[in-house]
């Protein structure tokens, strides 16, 4: 029996229903830079034009949140709405809105927002060069003062959506390699991030250099369980006058250090942040 089979009421949200909350999101008050078009991944790519929100914008799915973020749905992400720690959040980035302010159906990305304990959370300081700036900097790539991090919401292994916390996860599914036992469950006694539908599970607060098989090399939450075999990217966020934003879209993205490249056989730097969002899952 097909796990879906088994475990039919703790799927979670699937494609289609975060598409419908993604659709059905208002955009009262939101802002944006004008831009010419707007492409997403769910499902296939469209080109609007239109204006581009690089805020979070909460979406609902078809289980009820259970940090109370539901009564938010449609609103941009806050910073004041994350009151409770180990609070997260499925999110909407870089939806495309229309000239009546309406989200064009099929634009923006899935995203987990998550309030962390930043005294726990872990990430890579060696720049590739001395030169070079860290690659992931307290600021201006996680909200450090407010524990607030963001993770691309798509498994590495079939490009299901993972929630967080949505449903305990079993005693059963929390066996690990002694290496990948989450951080998240050892040291805080919190569920790692757990892709319901074939139970791959990643570390939220560990994040590491890891390689997509097509070379690009990128940082995500480190991976726990499989079947997905690697870490699931973080999207760089700040906090913008209370509104938690996500600028670095087709920034440059940091280069990895020479040796980090040669350990895991991936390809030189030279990438933007896009780069480590499109490589999700194959």
């Amino acid at each position: 029996m097909a796990r879906d089979e088994a475990f039919e009421d703790e799927r979670g949200m699937d494609r289609r229903t975060f598409m419908k909350a993604a659709v059905g999101i208002g955009a009262l008050g939101l802002t944006g830079s004008l831009v010419a078009s707007g492409k997403s991944l769910i499902p296939n790519a469209v080109v609007q034009a239109g204006t581009v929100n690089e805020g979070f914008v909460y979406a609902k799915g078809d289980t009820p949140n259970p940090f109370g973020f539901d009564q938010y749905v449609g609103q941009n992400a806050q910073v004041s709405h994350f009151t409770q720690d180990w609070a997260g959040v499925a999110a909407v980035w870089r939806a495309v809105f229309d000239a009546d302010n309406k989200q064009i159906p099929g634009t923006g990305f899935p995203v987990l927002l998550l309030k962390v304990d930043t005294d726990l959370y872990r990430y890579p300081t060696q720049p590739a060069t001395p030169s070079d700036p860290a690659p992931w900097i307290p600021g201006e790539d996680f909200i450090d003062d407010s524990g607030i991090i963001a993770i691309w919401d798509r498994c590495v292994h079939l490009c299901c959506f993972p929630g967080w916390h949505l449903t305990k996860l079993p005693p059963s599914y929390q066996q690990y390699d002694a290496s990948r036992v989450p951080r998240t469950l050892s040291a805080a006694g919190e569920d790692p991030i757990w892709c319901r539908c074939h139970n791959s599970q990643y570390d939220p607060i560990t994040v590491v250099w890891d390689v997509h098989p097509n070379g690009t090399v990128y940082m995500g939450a480190n991976m726990a369980h499989g079947p997905a075999k690697r870490a699931l990217a973080v999207v760089s966020v700040t906090n913008e006058g209370g509104k938690i934003t996500g600028k670095k879209f087709l920034d440059k993205a940091p280069d990895p250090p020479a040796s980090v490249v040669a350990a895991l056989g991936g390809k030189p730097g030279g990438r933007i942040y896009r780069d480590w969002y499109f490589a999700y899952c194959r």
